[in-house]
């Protein structure tokens, strides 16, 4: 099953990350997500949320620099995350 793919550690706190940062290098994530996750854990989660489609990892020749974006069908998972959240806030 895929839910159980983004129960991974991190790949959910990336994904809704993404959704407010759009298209981010990896450096600003690595930064900004310090303390919650590490680098490992970037990474594992970068692999899985593109393999199950709902991110982009884009790389660039000269200078060398790893971009993050989330898909459409990321945008949809995030939404679905939301409403989730909003159910167990009790609003």
């Amino acid at each position: 099953m895929k839910i159980a793919e983004l129960e991974q550690t991190g790949a959910i706190r990336v994904l809704l990350y993404l959704k407010e940062e759009k298209k981010v290098k990896l450096s600003k994530i690595i930064n900004d997500l310090r303390g919650n996750l590490s680098q490992d854990a970037l990474y594992r989660a970068a692999s899985t949320l593109e393999d199950l489609g709902l991110m982009l990892d884009e790389k660039t020749e000269k200078p060398v620099r790893r971009f993050f974006s989330i898909t459409p069908k990321g945008e949809l998972v995030v939404k679905k995350l939301e409403e989730i959240g909003e159910i167990l806030e009790g609003e």
